[in-house]
C-alpha cells in the first residue's frame, strides 16, 4: 500500500476513535468521573480496537489490521483533552468576584456576550453584558456575581468552547485595556472600523446585512429579519461558518471566469478568502471556513477530486487535534465538511446526471444550483438532526440569491477599502451594492412568506448512516457506468 493511502486510512483510523470516544461519553462530566469509569471506558475502546484488528487479521488484510491501532490513539487523545483541558472551578454557583481578560466578544442588539479568561483563578468563563458600555478583546474586567454551571442540554457546547462557567448581568468594571494579542486587537480594531463603514453607507438595515455577508456579523441584524432567513434556509450567508464561504468561495470563481484564465482567478479567489478571514478577526470558525473553501478551490484547480481525499482528511485531522469535541458537537465543523464533500464529489456527478447544459448560464445560475443542491443533499441529516426542519424552497431561494452574494460581497470589501481613503468613493461603490442588499432582502422576505419547512421530531443515528451509504453509492455507482459507457 503506498505511503499516502497508509496516511488517509490512518488518519480515519484516529477519526473514528475520537468519534467513538465521543459519542461513548459524556464529555463535559468524564473530567470529573472516577479514574475507575475513565478506565472502563478507555478499557472498552480497547476492546472494540482489537475487536476490529482481529477481523482485518481474519481477511488477511495484515496493513489495515496494524492501522487500525489508531482507533485507540484517537480515543485516548479524546479522553485525555476531555479530562484535562477545561478545568472545574471550585466556585461555580456561588457569588465571586474574579478578574479576567476578554478574548472573544460577540455583541446583539441588547447584549454583548464575551469569553473570558480568569487571571485570578484557572479557567474560562462566559459573561453576559448589557449593550453598553462596550467591551473589547484585550480588556481586564473586575466581575463580581453568581457564576453558574451551565445548563445541562449546553453542557457539551460549553466544554467545546473551553468554558467552565456562566455569569448572567454580574457587576463588571473595566480596569483596563489593551491587552492581550496586538495583532489579534489591530484585526478586532479593522473589523470595528469596516462595521463602521456599513452603517456610514446604507441604511440600517441593508446595514446589517452587508456586515454578515462580509464579515459573519449580525449584531444589528433584527430578530425578525434572522426568522425569515431561518424560514428560508439562508442563515448560512451570515453565518461564520464552511457551508455559507464554500458557496461564495467557488461563485466567486466562477464569476471571476468572465475576465481571468483558471490560474489568475484561483489566485485572485485564495487572497479574497485570505482577506474575509482577516476582516473577521481571524476567529477559529473563520479559519475553518477558509481552510475549507481554499481546499475546494483546489480540488477545481488541480482537477484531481478524486486524489483529493488526503487534503480533506489532514484538514479534518488538523482541527480535531486542536479540538477533538468539534466532531461530535460542533455544528459548524460538520456543515463545513458535509458541504465540502457535496461540492468535491456529489457535484460533478449532479453535473452529469442532472438534464441541465454544461454552461454555467446567467451569472452562473446553473452552476450555483447544482453547487447548492450537492451541497444541501450532504448537509440535509445535520440540519435535521440539529435544528429539526428543512425548507424545500431553501435550494430555490439560495440559487436566486447566490447569483449576486459574491459580488455583493466583493462589493462590501470595496467599501472597506475606500472608505480608507474617501468616503465619496465609498458612497459610489455603496450605491451600486445597495441595489443587490434589496434584491437579497426582497427575495429572502418574499419567500419566507411561502415557506412550508419540513419538519422531524428526532433523527436516528441509523438513518442517518444509511442516507449517506446512499450518497456513497450513487456516486460510486454513477462513476462506474461513466467509466464503462
Amino acid at each position: 500500500m503506498p505511503l499516502h493511502d497508509k496516511a488517509f486510512y490512518g488518519i480515519a483510523f484516529f477519526l473514528g476513535g475520537v468519534l467513538f470516544a465521543s459519542l461513548i461519553s459524556e464529555p463535559y462530566n468524564i473530567a470529573h468521573t472516577a479514574s475507575s469509569m475513565a478506565g472502563s471506558f478507555f478499557l472498552f475502546c480497547s476492546l472494540i480496537t482489537v475487536l476490529v484488528a482481529v477481523i482485518f487479521l481474519v481477511f488477511q488484510k495484515r496493513t489495515f489490521a496494524v492501522l487500525s491501532m489508531f482507533i485507540l490513539f484517537g480515543a485516548g487523545y479524546s479522553f485525555w483533552y476531555i479530562a484535562y483541558t477545561t478545568p472545574s472551578l471550585a466556585f461555580l454557583n456561588q457569588e465571586s468576584e474574579v478578574q479576567g481578560l476578554v478574548y472573544k466578544v460577540s455583541r446583539g442588539i441588547t447584549s454583548q456576550s464575551i469569553s473570558v479568561s480568569l487571571v485570578s483563578h484557572q479557567g474560562n468563563i462566559r459573561v453576559i453584558l448589557p449593550r453598553h458600555p462596550e467591551v473589547y478583546y484585550g480588556d481586564t474586567l473586575l466581575l463580581t456575581g453568581l457564576i453558574r454551571s451551565p445548563q445541562e442540554e449546553a453542557q457539551n457546547y460549553y466544554r467545546k468552547e473551553r468554558l467552565s462557567g456562566i455569569m448572567r448581568f454580574p457587576e463588571a468594571h473595566i480596569l483596563s485595556r489593551g491587552g492581550g494579542i496586538f495583532l489579534k486587537r489591530g484585526l478586532f480594531a479593522i473589523k470595528d472600523f469596516s462595521l463602521s463603514s456599513f452603517r456610514s453607507v446604507f441604511a440600517l438595515d441593508r446595514a446589517a446585512l452587508m456586515s454578515g455577508l462580509t464579515l459573519g456579523d449580525i449584531s444589528e441584524m433584527t430578530q425578525t429579519f434572522r426568522d425569515r432567513m431561518s424560514l428560508t434556509g439562508t442563515t448560512h450567508l451570515v453565518a461564520l461558518s464552511g457551508y455559507n464561504v464554500l458557496i461564495i468561495a467557488r461563485g466567486i470563481f466562477v464569476l471571476l471566469g468572465l475576465w481571468f484564465s483558471r490560474r489568475k482567478r484561483f489566485w485572485f479567489s485564495v487572497f479574497v478568502i485570505v482577506l474575509f478571514v482577516v476582516m473577521t478577526g481571524a476567529e477559529a470558525s473563520v479559519v475553518r471556513a477558509g481552510i475549507m473553501a481554499i481546499l475546494l478551490l483546489l480540488a477545481d484547480h488541480v482537477y484531481r477530486a478524486y486524489r483529493f481525499r488526503n487534503a480533506i482528511i489532514v484538514a479534518g485531522f488538523l482541527m480535531v487535534v486542536a479540538n477533538p469535541l468539534v466532531l461530535v458537537f460542533d455544528v459548524g465543523f460538520q456543515l463545513s465538511f458535509a458541504a465540502l464533500l457535496g461540492l468535491v464529489y456529489l457535484e460533478p456527478v449532479l453535473r452529469q446526471s442532472l438534464p441541465l447544459r454544461e454552461e454555467p448560464g446567467l451569472l452562473g445560475w446553473r452552476d450555483h444550483l447544482r453547487a447548492t443542491l450537492s451541497a444541501q443533499l450532504m448537509v440535509l441529516p445535520i440540519l435535521l438532526s440539529n435544528f429539526g426542519s428543512f425548507s424545500p424552497l431553501s435550494i430555490l431561494v439560495n440559487v436566486l440569491v447566490l447569483v449576486v452574494v459574491p459580488l455583493t460581497m466583493l462589493l462590501g470589501l470595496c467599501i472597506i477599502l475606500a472608505s480608507l481613503f474617501s468616503s465619496f468613493f465609498a458612497l459610489v461603490i455603496g450605491f451600486v451594492a445597495d441595489i443587490f442588499l434589496r434584491y437579497i432582502i426582497s427575495i429572502i422576505d418574499l419567500f419566507s412568506r411561502f415557506s412550508f419547512p419540513l419538519t422531524l421530531t428526532s433523527v436516528s443515528l441509523l438513518g442517518v448512516f444509511v442516507y449517506y451509504v446512499g450518497i456513497i453509492y450513487f456516486i460510486v455507482s454513477y462513476r462506474a457506468l461513466l467509466r464503462h459507457a
